[in-house]
């Protein structure tokens, strides 16, 4: 992946590793999931720009992981899920790094890495 791709995820991200355990608490306390809500009215709701990237990086995250459990149990046959269904890829996928043999672009590279923070923060 180009540097200059991943670093201009790179603040964005770091916001959205502080605004997440807030968001979840308030989720926790208000007795509502506010991740039903699309990232522009997350967005609106709060006035902050960081909201509509913390969601579509949760939302993301939440995606790959129920298509990546669903390769593992379907045992499917393409080649994303052959490499995730292996140590290395599974351990590089818990790690926060995107496994060898996958696209290494900057969407995943932040992707691979919220899968681990979003995990670790659960």
């Amino acid at each position: 992946a180009d540097e200059q791709e991943i670093d201009m995820h790179v603040p964005k991200f770091r916001k959205s590793k502080l605004i997440f355990p807030h968001l979840v608490s308030m989720c926790d306390q208000l007795e509502i999931d506010l991740f039903y809500l699309s990232g522009s009215d997350l967005k609106s709701l709060f006035e902050m720009d960081e909201m509509a990237y913390t969601h579509d990086m949760y939302t993301s995250t939440q995606r790959v992981l129920k298509k990546y459990c669903g390769a593992i149990e379907s045992q499917m046959d393409d080649e994303e899920s052959k490499i995730i269904r292996t140590s290395p890829g599974l351990a590089s996928l818990l790690a926060g790094n995107v496994p060898a043999g996958i696209r290494k672009s900057a969407e995943n590279v932040a992707l691979y890495h919220a899968i681990f923070f979003f995990s670790a923060s659960a």
